[in-house]
């Protein structure tokens, strides 16, 4: 589990904010790892109902999350190619059948986990005007600045991992949310 924030920005602000941002994702971290930890590969497909996700989408889709806002950030390109964008981004849909394309179930664990590495380095490089300003049109419904933006990252992962929560108990597993040690 990641430790809780304990080391400076570069830039030497350590605002309550940026504190708060990394918190918030070693939580996120730490209930999804978690969920993972025993998590049957297999069964990567599995979906309770039709209408919900499985595990496979959700890792994908919840990396883009952090490798977007990570490239506001950062101002480095993206890292997800165009193959796991289109399998996993915004608009994109779980499949119950696997697609020649598609990563194997420990491929976007790992993922997901550069993913949310990469944002967390980019929250700490960023300057507190950085954090401040706000975000492209197009992200603007999501929250004021980029801060808001990183943070959204971290509650979308954890709505994503109470989906994970539920699927694990379809398949029989037991609960493991009440594991979790704090960030």
């Amino acid at each position: 589990m990641p430790a809780p924030s304990s080391h400076g920005s570069p830039h030497g602000s350590e605002s309550a904010d940026r504190n708060l941002l990394r918190d918030a994702i070693a939580l996120a971290q730490a209930f999804t790892e978690r969920l993972l930890a025993d998590f049957p590969a297999d069964q990567a497909r599995f979906r309770p109902a039709p209408t919900d996700n499985h595990a496979q989408w959700i890792l994908g889709h919840v990396a883009v999350g952090y490798d977007d806002v990570a490239a506001l950030l950062d101002g480095e390109p993206r890292r997800l190619d165009a193959t796991h964008r289109g399998l996993y981004g915004w608009s994109s849909k779980p499949s119950d059948t696997a697609r020649d394309e598609e990563p194997p179930f420990d491929v976007l664990v790992e993922r997901l986990a550069r993913s949310r590495d990469r944002l967390r380095e980019a929250v700490d490089a960023a300057s507190d005007e950085q954090l401040a300003a706000p975000p492209p049109d197009d992200l603007a419904y999501i929250g004021p600045t980029h801060a808001a933006l990183a943070m959204s990252c971290a509650w979308h992962e954890g709505w994503h991992a109470g989906q994970l929560a539920s699927i694990r108990r379809a398949l029989g597993r037991p609960a493991a949310v009440s594991q979790v040690e704090q960030p």
